[in-house]
């Protein structure tokens, strides 16, 4: 079996160009449109179709300016692409809580890529056959009804005169619907959390358990236990995607490796991620989140420290983790000093560090801006214990394929613990070293990332089929 090591967030890659409506960070770039047709959502008459489309227009218009513009380079387009969907969810030309006007994103699977109207709508699954929506049979007709360059609209939905419109936008991980001018109340039965039941962690290993004991063991056992279930979730996926595959008839060959960007290699891939996010929603619920006690899944490449997934910010979903806290004496940049911790993260690296970082429990700590400013969200001492692990660990057979990732999750301890007064001991970790490093990834490019994911994603689902078929 040949063996690939793949170092980075390979994910997040698909996270910040797939799910287009994701968050991210303040941007330069700015779209004002065409002047002719540029409609900002205070200036739409709800109730009128001409304006509803302009405004859907001056948002897809955005989105393809941002395509087009960073088309050369994939990594600004992987950052412009994530500033695109938090600019959408900010009130401003995309959105006006007055006239309730905004816009939001579906998936094909039907999972919800953005709500700027209700941020936390983020994940949850889309359900057609609500019978007691006020707009489920209303989304339904405009996802069917639109495409690509093809726009789809409903006139008095909601009995007022409302209008709402939909067209289709093309990503690198699959088509996404994208709505303006619907609005329906946060709690409409067209919207639900995805079926979580499989996605549990044992009583003495949840984030409820962390937040009533702050002890370095409580809080290892619940970074575990989130390792053991994403790892079972991306084989469960990979399962499944692969059943479809076959079930429609689809050829092993064709994933072969001498095309591995072929739109069939592609189209599995982008499926597989599709599966693997379906269930993001659950681990913002329940046994993972608790008080101020969250998740999160990150790359600590100190070149482009890409965080996949914030169990408490939205904002930082997709984000460059390279913050700086300057409250610490030593290392201030957080992605270099999780690497410098971690020491050669190779699978099974973990430690504890100590740092500065948001209280959500807290209203009064946070740091006005501190996207613009390049510093950590706030000043509350934070205890996070990391580690890295092998997403594919679970996938039987195993592929022989280590896609890494820093899983962690962090209590607040009080400032002592930060200012070095009573520091809690940090725990020796036995790694075994094989010479390579997360680190290493700073000297690929992330089109180089893509390319071995891709490469790497062909020879498991290849070698997958061919026991099975």
């Amino acid at each position: 079996m040949v063996k690939f090591r793949i170092y980075g967030m390979v994910l997040g890659l698909f996270f910040a160009l797939g799910l287009v409506f994701s968050f991210g960070i303040e941007a330069s770039a700015t779209h004002d449109g065409d002047d002719d047709t540029r409609i900002t959502a205070d200036e739409v008459t709800p109730t009128s179709k001409q304006d509803v489309k302009a405004f859907l227009k001056h948002i897809i218009d955005y989105y393809n300016q941002v395509v087009a513009e960073n088309a050369h380079d994939r990594d600004a387009l992987t950052k412009e692409a994530v500033i695109f969907g938090r600019r959408i969810r900010q009130e401003g030309d995309y959105k006006n809580p007055e006239k309730n006007m905004y816009s939001m994103g579906i998936r094909k699977n039907g999972i919800v890529s953005n709500h700027a109207g209700y941020p936390n709508l983020f994940g949850y699954e889309f359900n057609p056959d609500a019978q007691d929506s006020a707009v489920a049979s209303t989304i339904q007709t405009l996802i069917e009804g639109s495409g690509v360059d093809t726009t789809k609209c409903v006139e008095d939905y909601d009995g007022q005169g409302r209008v709402a419109c939909a067209e289709r936008i093309r990503s690198d991980a699959g088509d996404v619907t994208v709505i303006a001018g619907l609005h329906h109340a946060e709690d409409d039965s067209a919207f639900r959390l995805p079926d979580c039941e499989e996605l549990m962690l044992p009583t003495n290993a949840n984030a409820e358990t962390v937040f009533n004991d702050l002890s370095d063991a409580n809080l290892k056992a619940y970074v575990k236990g989130v390792i053991e279930v994403v790892q079972q979730q991306v084989a469960d996926a990979t399962n499944a995607q692969f059943q479809e595959f076959v079930r429609n008839g689809g050829d092993p060959n064709d994933l072969g490796l001498r095309d591995p960007t072929s739109p069939v290699a592609m189209e599995f891939s982008r499926g597989l991620l599709q599966r693997v996010y379906a269930k993001s929603a659950c681990f913002r619920e329940g046994d993972f989140k608790h008080g101020n006690i969250y998740v999160f899944i990150m790359n600590a490449d100190p070149v482009v420290p890409t965080v996949l997934f914030n169990g408490n910010n939205f904002d930082l979903n997709g984000t460059n983790l390279g913050l700086v806290d300057n409250q610490l004496s030593g290392e201030k940049n957080i992605a270099r000093l999780f690497n410098q911790e971690l020491g050669d993260p190779v699978n099974g690296a973990s430690t504890y560090v100590n740092y500065h970082w948001d209280d959500p429990t807290n209203p009064d700590d946070n740091v006005p801006n501190f996207f613009e400013t390049n510093s950590v969200p706030g000043t509350s001492c934070k205890r996070s214990y990391i580690e890295v692990a092998d997403i594919n660990a679970k996938i039987t057979p195993n592929p022989g394929i280590e896609i890494l990732y820093i899983f962690g999750s962090g209590t607040y301890p009080g400032d002592g613990v930060c200012a070095g007064d009573g520091e809690m001991p940090i725990e020796e970790e036995d790694d075994d070293d094989d010479g390579c490093a997360i680190a290493g990834a700073g000297h690929m490019s992330q089109s180089t990332l893509l390319n071995l994911f891709l490469i790497a994603s062909v020879l498991f689902s290849v070698a997958f089929l061919r026991r099975r078929v």
